[in-house]
């Protein structure tokens, strides 16, 4: 259920896609994965294993049953348990929800980069430094650029109106080579904020145009990445 109140913020609004406004709940003989995401990003959850029926599926919670869903609470060691009826419905502990049986959900698996080299970073701190410089960034695409080489360079600027700022942090440690990548701030802060943790990892391959994933091993955001201005 916690998978699922994370999830929450990662949907879109884009009823044109109706599958991407939904939480996908897929099950396969390797647990139990929660998914959502926008096409800018993309959470995911760690497998966890389920009792009960093993059969590949997937349960779309649809968009109107995802806030009262997360408003559910367990008491202390009670199972979640999910029931899917025949009539567009299923129940989570006997909490009713509406789910979207015909929709298809992206091959979302196919767009998971295979990383084995990391940072790690002092989350507030990143958060911090990139609040810092997103009041000078363009309005419309929020772009913050990162130079990634003995430290974590920020920068943002609006070329319009000639606004610029920049920030430094450390890092913990840094196994990839030096690179540049640029994200959306917003989506950013946003995505770091489903972690409790005080240190987060960054995946990538050192390459601009690859998404770059943020995890603490548990939990886990793609997020795509944007033309950088360097």
């Amino acid at each position: 259920l916690e998978n699922i109140k994370k999830a929450a913020g990662f949907t879109s609004k884009d009823n044109l896609r109706p599958a991407m406004t939904c939480i996908c709940l897929d099950f396969s003989k390797d647990g139990l994965q929660v998914v959502a995401t926008d096409a800018h990003k993309l959470y995911y959850s760690k497998m966890a294993s389920f009792d009960g029926c093993k059969d590949e599926m997937q349960i779309l919670i649809a968009p109107e049953s995802i806030k009262p869903l997360c408003r559910l609470k367990l008491k202390d060691s009670e199972p979640l348990v999910i029931t899917v009826f025949n009539d567009n419905t299923a129940s989570f502990n006997d909490f009713g929800v509406n789910t979207l049986p015909d929709a298809k959900y992206p091959q979302y698996k196919v767009v998971i980069p295979k990383y084995d080299r990391y940072m790690e970073f002092d989350k507030a701190e990143l958060i911090k430094n990139v609040k810092k410089v997103m009041p000078f960034a363009n309005k419309s695409t929020e772009q913050v650029n990162f130079h990634m080489s003995g430290s974590i360079s920020l920068n943002a600027c609006d070329v319009d109106f000639a606004f610029e700022s920049d920030a430094d942090m450390p890092y913990i440690s840094k196994q990839f080579p030096d690179t540049d990548i640029a994200f959306n701030g917003s989506f950013l802060v946003n995505s770091l904020g489903i972690f409790k943790d005080k240190i987060v990892k960054m995946y990538t391959d050192g390459k601009s145009t690859q998404a770059g994933i943020f995890t603490n091993d548990t939990d886990s955001v793609l997020l795509m990445p944007l033309m950088t201005n360097y």
